[in-house]
């Protein structure tokens, strides 16, 4: 992830951008803890933090996603969204990949996943098919490449 850090900064950019007059999101990383870097707000800008963060080995997803859709779950707002802006990589969570789905499900979230691993040979197959599930039982959309068209027009 360290060299998709930008593409991924981007991305986000880009989203935060596409969001409705009335929309609000926040902004979480992850790594060896879930970290709200953001709380929920109209702004259409990434946090100053957003811009510092590296990569870590260790990946908590499965942790982020269920801390967000239980954040989303508290709130007033019907459209409920998660995007994933990760290489997919899980290695460091409490939580299983279906006990977060489960939290995103009950919450009424819909998962939007960008896979930000490398394209070719080095992708894991494995990672890559965390970031599909999420979306496709979710009821979402799965993004093989962030540079690849639809990218942003998936999550407006």
């Amino acid at each position: 992830m360290e060299s998709r850090l930008t593409l991924g900064r981007s991305a986000a950019l880009r989203f935060l951008d596409g969001l409705r007059e009335n929309d609000v999101a926040a902004v979480y990383n992850f790594d060896v803890k879930v970290e709200q870097l953001q709380d929920f707000s109209p702004g259409r800008d990434l946090p100053d933090r957003a811009y510092g963060l590296k990569t870590k080995m260790l990946t908590s997803l499965n942790d982020a996603v269920l801390r967000a859709a239980d954040d989303l779950g508290k709130r007033e707002e019907r459209r409920r969204a998660i995007v994933i802006l990760s290489d997919g990589g899980e290695n460091y969570s409490r939580a299983s990949s279906d006990k977060a789905l489960d939290h995103a499900l009950k919450a009424g979230v819909t998962i939007y996943a960008v896979n930000m691993g490398p394209d070719g040979p080095a992708r894991d197959i494995t990672a890559s098919g965390i970031l599909k599930n999420f979306a496709e039982k979710s009821g979402g959309r799965y993004i093989e490449s962030p540079g690849r068209p639809g990218v942003a027009g998936c999550v407006r």
